[in-house]
C-alpha cells in the first residue's frame, strides 16, 4: 500500500497544474467503475469541478476517495484535469485494471510511446499511450492514469 502511495505521489508532481480539456464521447451514463479516456465513472476530465468531487478541499475529503483507489488532479484547484487510479475495482471497457500484467497492456494498445515518466528528480516505470499511461512495478500495472499531461 505504502508503494501506491508513493506511485500516487510522485505521479501527481508529473501531472502538476496542467490545463487540459477532452471532449465527452458520448452523453450515456458509464458504468461506476468504468475507466475511458476522458472520465472515470462520474468523473469527467475537463468538465467535474474539485467542489462537486470533494466539496472542500480537505485531507479527509481526499482520503476518502484514496482509500477508494481514486486521486484527482484540479486546474488551478477547480476544473478536474486527470485521476489516477490506483484499485482493482475500476477497470478499462477491455478489463485491464491494476494488477494486469505489462504483457497484457502491450497487446491490447501496442507499444507504448514511451516507458517511463521522469523528471530532474525522479523517474517511474510506465507504459505510456496516448490516452492512458499505466504506472509499472514488478511487471504489472500499479496504477492507471487518465487526463491531461
Amino acid at each position: 500500500m505504502f508503494k501506491i502511495c508513493v506511485y500516487i505521489a510522485a505521479f501527481a508532481l508529473f501531472v502538476g497544474c496542467s490545463s487540459s480539456t477532452t471532449e465527452t464521447s458520448s452523453n450515456a451514463k458509464p458504468n461506476a467503475k468504468t475507466i475511458s479516456p476522458n472520465r472515470v465513472g462520474d468523473f469527467v476530465i475537463g468538465e467535474s469541478t474539485l467542489n462537486e468531487i470533494l466539496g472542500d478541499d480537505t485531507k479527509d475529503a481526499r482520503r476518502k476517495f484514496s482509500e477508494r483507489g481514486l486521486d484527482f488532479q484540479f486546474d488551478r484547484g477547480v476544473t478536474l484535469t486527470g485521476i489516477t487510479v490506483s484499485s482493482a475495482d475500476y477497470s478499462l471497457a477491455n478489463g485491464i485494471a491494476v494488477g494486469e500484467s505489462a504483457d497484457t497492456v502491450r497487446s491490447e494498445f501496442g507499444e507504448p510511446e514511451a516507458t517511463e515518466i521522469a523528471n530532474e528528480k525522479l523517474s517511474l516505470p510506465a507504459m505510456v499511450y496516448d490516452e492512458y499511461t499505466f504506472l509499472i512495478a514488478d511487471d504489472k500495472v500499479n496504477a492507471i492514469f487518465v487526463g491531461g499531461s
